[in-house]
């Protein structure tokens, strides 16, 4: 993201241009934390239009909602864990089994620096963090190639299916007209772990429901005790219904 960031200041990198990185010394993620970077995976910058969503609150979400549709046309079933993290999924087939998520495979951070935005993506492609390097309460990790379908090896692999991946992106944001209009939502939707289900969001407060789904602002709709609440950030997981009493 700094290299990408530099070109822009050269006026080197046009919107929807990108940097690929086989491997990274300060890789970060949400909070400035530690993105572990070894190579064999998928470090990208991507410049993003300065127009809706992305010019909104709603931009983390869009781009994982873009990201969930580019997966989907290479065969790869991909879902948002609300704000900016994806998840594996086995196969499109359905049942509880094959749609549960198999772990995180990568991360969104977005950064605006002098009018630009720039999406970094983090996609784990040839290998995962351990669980001893997952922070506490975090989801277990995975990476494409736990997929029994999926071999992605060496450089070239990972720029073709990078490229693809921005080509199908591109395409389904120009495809989409009802960006301006806020029906993109029901599409990110459908590719939104635990809806329906209990969930806990931790935003400095313990918050527990049920997560009805997504709002115009890019935040959630969480309905806590028979009321509707939206909240624009914070933690978010899922609780096991036996924690709940009935009704």
């Amino acid at each position: 993201m700094d290299v990408a960031h530099a070109l822009v200041a050269d006026r080197c990198l046009p919107v929807w241009g990108g940097v690929l990185a086989d491997s990274q010394r300060c890789g970060r993620g949400q909070m400035r934390r530690q993105w572990s970077s070894p190579p064999g995976n998928i470090y990208a910058a991507l410049r993003l239009p300065s127009a809706n969503p992305f010019a909104s609150n709603a931009a983390a979400l869009a781009v994982g909602t873009l990201l969930a549709e580019a997966f989907a046309r290479q065969g790869i079933r991909v879902l948002i864990k609300w704000p900016n993290d994806l998840l594996l999924c086995p196969s499109f087939g359905s049942g509880a089994l094959q749609e549960f998520p198999v772990g995180k495979v990568g991360g969104i951070l977005l950064e605006e620096r002098a009018g630009a935005l720039i999406a970094g993506i983090g996609i784990n492609v040839a290998s995962a963090p351990s669980c001893a390097n997952i922070r506490e309460g975090g989801l277990p990790a995975a990476c494409l190639n736990d997929l029994p379908h999926i071999s992605i090896k060496g450089k070239g692999a990972l720029l073709d299916i990078w490229s693809r991946l921005v080509d199908s992106f591109i395409f389904c944001y120009c495809q989409w007209e009802w960006f301006a209009h806020n029906a993109w939502l029901s599409n990110a939707e459908q590719h939104l772990v635990w809806k329906g289900e209990q969930v806990v969001l931790n935003d400095g407060e313990r918050h527990r429901g049920v997560l009805l789904g997504l709002a115009a602002s890019g935040g959630i709709r969480l309905l806590c005790a028979g009321v509707e609440k939206e909240f624009l950030n914070g933690n978010l997981s899922s609780v096991p219904c036996r924690f709940f009493s009935k009704g």
